[in-house]
């Protein structure tokens, strides 16, 4: 959830490479980038980066990210 709400806002994905494996390895090793020329507030980062962590065990179920 939290990748596609972040492509609806920011019309990227968070992650990119060349090839199957540099993305994969992008989603595994690197952090969220939030571009700078889309204003949000630090709440709305905050919410992506709870629902895009690395560890699923660790990311909000839907009714807590309501």
């Amino acid at each position: 959830m939290g990748v596609s709400i972040f492509v609806f806002v920011y019309e990227k994905m968070p992650f990119w490479g060349e090839t199957d494996q540099e993305i994969v390895e992008g989603i595994k090793n690197k952090e969220v980038e939030f571009p700078e020329d889309v204003p949000v507030s630090v709440e709305f980062k905050e919410m992506l980066i709870a629902l895009m962590n690395k560890d699923p065990n660790q990311r909000p179920s839907i009714r807590e990210a309501k």
